[in-house]
């Protein structure tokens, strides 16, 4: 069963994927940490942090660039429920699913826990309304 629809590749990134690499090599085989890898880079320490947990899980893919997907309510079921069952943090399964937004499964999880599996359903976007300008 696909999870997943395809929407567009991403033309441009921030970080090329030999700077992505570098950064985690340096990382990973040196003795610096973390912060100070991050800074030798002039990035942010998140943001490598990211970078070095999609690597652990996916090796080498994790370098490539991705394509834009629309999730399906399932899948967004399915990863909330992996982070409660393993007691993952949002970035540790971020990383699993190879999902490039954290953030993203803690709206996931809010929605979920707010409104139930509706809420992870696509939003289809409504008309907006001009405001009444004044007299």
């Amino acid at each position: 069963m696909d999870t997943h629809i395809q929407l567009f590749e991403v033309p441009m990134r921030k970080y090329s994927e030999q700077f992505r690499h570098d950064a985690v090599k340096a990382y990973i085989n040196g003795p610096k940490g973390l912060r100070r890898v991050a800074k030798d880079f002039n990035m942010d320490c998140s943001l490598l942090r990211r970078w070095v947990a999609a690597y652990r899980i996916h090796g080498e893919e994790s370098f490539q660039a991705t394509v834009r997907v629309r999730h399906s309510p399932q899948f967004k079921l399915s990863v909330v429920q992996r982070m409660w069952k393993d007691k993952l943090s949002c970035r540790q399964v971020a990383a699993l699913f190879g999902l490039k937004n954290s953030s993203q499964v803690g709206s996931w999880e809010q929605g979920y826990y707010s409104s139930g599996i509706e809420s992870l359903a696509p939003q289809t976007p409504g008309r907006t309304f001009a405001m009444p300008k004044q007299p």
